[in-house]
This record gives C-alpha cells, sequence and structure tokens, in this order.
C-alpha cells in the first residue's frame, strides 16, 4: 500500500520502523523526487530548494513543524501528493526499482533468518520455520504467473523477477507494514509483493493470487498505471484493476490446473 506524503511527514521513528518495508522506499523516493524535481530537473518552483531549507532549518535548531513551515513554503500539500504519486507511477528505470527493492529486502535480511528461492519468474524470500513454505509458494505462483501471461498477453515482458516477500506469522507481518486486516499487499514503488503464511497456507495463498496481479500489471505494462492525458487520472480504472485481481483471487488451483473465479 502506498503511504500519503502527509503520513510520511509526521511520522515518528517508532512510526517509520513500524511501516519500514513501504515507509523506507517512499521515503528514498520521495527525496529523490525533491532533489531532482519534476520531468528531469523541470518541476515546480514551489519544490525547488525544499530539501536545502529544511537542511537549513534543522540545523537551526528549529522544531519539526517551524522547519517544515520554512521548507515547504508556498507548498500545496495536496498538489505535492498528487505530483509525487504521479512521478512514482512513471517510475520505470530497473535502476530505481532495483534499489527500491534492495531497500526493503536488505533491511528485512537483517531482522532474522531469511530463506530464498528462484523459479523461472519470481525470487520469493521467506523468514517461515515451514521448510515447505518456498516450495509451495513457488510452485503455485508461477503457475499462476503463467495464467496472468495467458490472459493478458503482454507484447513485451520484463526480464526483471517478481519478488515475493512472505513473513512466517500475521504478527511479523504486520510489525513490518502489513495493513490490518490483510493477508498481503503490493507495493507499487518498489513492486514487491509481501503476505504471510502461518501453519495453513490454503486461507491465505488467495490473497497472494489478488495481489500478484498487480503485480504482474506492472511489470508486463509499465506504463498501464500512468496519468490518462485527458483527465489527468489512472489509466486502469480501479473496478477495472480491482475487479480482475479478485477474479484471479477468487481460483483455486487443482495440481497444474488453475479453476478461474471459482471459490464461493
Amino acid at each position: 500500500d502506498e503511504i500519503s506524503i502527509i503520513d510520511l511527514l509526521n511520522y515518528d521513528q517508532f512510526q517509520f520502523e513500524r511501516e519500514a518495508a513501504t515507509a523506507g522506499p517512499t521515503a528514498w523516493a520521495f527525496c529523490y523526487f525533491l532533489w531532482h524535481q519534476m520531468e528531469g530537473g523541470k518541476g515546480k518552483k514551489e519544490y525547488e530548494g525544499v530539501i536545502g531549507r529544511l537542511a537549513e532549518a534543522l540545523k537551526a535548531g528549529k522544531t519539526r513543524k517551524e522547519a517544515y513551515n520554512q521548507a515547504f513554503v508556498g507548498v500545496d500539500y495536496h498538489a505535492l501528493s498528487q505530483d509525487f504519486q504521479k512521478y512514482i507511477r512513471k517510475l520505470g528505470r530497473k535502476d530505481v526499482i532495483q534499489f527500491a527493492q534492495s531497500v526493503h529486502v536488505d533491511y528485512l535480511k537483517k531482522q532474522g533468518n531469511w530463506k530464498v528461492t528462484e523459479s523461472k519468474s519470481y525470487r520469493i524470500m521467506t523468514n517461515s520455520f515451514n521448510d515447505k513454505v518456498l516450495s509451495i509458494m513457488s510452485e503455485k505462483m508461477e503457475i499462476m504467473f503463467q495464467a496472468y501471461k495467458t490472459a493478458f498477453k503482454p507484447p513485451k515482458m520484463s526480464d526483471q523477477k517478481a519478488v515475493v516477500i512472505v513473513h512466517g506469522s500475521q504478527a511479523d507481518y504486520h510489525a513490518h507494514g502489513g495493513p490490518e486486516g490483510s493477508a498481503a499487499y503490493y507495493n507499487p514503488l518498489s513492486r514487491v509483493l509481501v503476505g504471510y503464511v502461518e501453519s495453513d497456507w490454503e486461507t491465505v495463498i488467495n490473497y497472494f493470487y489478488h495481489e500478484g496481479t498487480h503485480q504482474f500489471f506492472d511489470l508486463a505494462f509499465p506504463d498501464a498505471f500512468g496519468d490518462d492525458p485527458e483527465t489527468g487520472k489512472e489509466r486502469v480504472p480501479t473496478w477495472f484493476s480491482e475487479g480482475i485481481a479478485d477474479c484471479f483471487g477468487a481460483s483455486r488451483l487443482v495440481g497444474d490446473k488453475i479453476y478461474f473465479n471459482s471459490l464461493t
């Protein structure tokens, strides 16, 4: 899930670390956005110098509120948030995506004993004590990946493998930024799918199928989530993006056969 700029600006250290899997890549991208501005340095004038003014204010011993007032003078926060999200959706450069992934993955590696496996299309990490998690997730997600390809017929696939992080418990998942009430989520900045599996993978695997649909779209059609030049809104309607993901999420795998949208 995306973190709003307002939330990011107001996080304390505890909140930031709790949401580190998402907050880390977002913070890096936001600083990158402000540093280089937009459109290769030809951004809005009110964003020029934000980083420098913030550093100067903090050096002068000003409070966070005072520093923000000085740094973001003349900035409309709503417009800033919209401009930043447009920028994020345009990120297609492999080095940017891989850096965001490395922030996400490297952070988790420091938290415990993570095991990794790779299939044709996926790189899957888990800290689960269940040795079957990697093999089961690798097998089932690979079958779904081929189903995504058959359904959407992308003209050309990225050679970048899809990254999936599987926490070994619900508590660990939530402790590292997993949204309450969810079993998996897709991070569009790092293009990482994150979820958890405890004792019974069958209770959560369909969440991975749903979020995997969003991840596939992002990898197969890197410009699909850009803005419509006529409306300024996302080109892919939310009803379609979520609806088709729900259809895949409601699928059932029996062996290597997929029963599409078959759950009741």
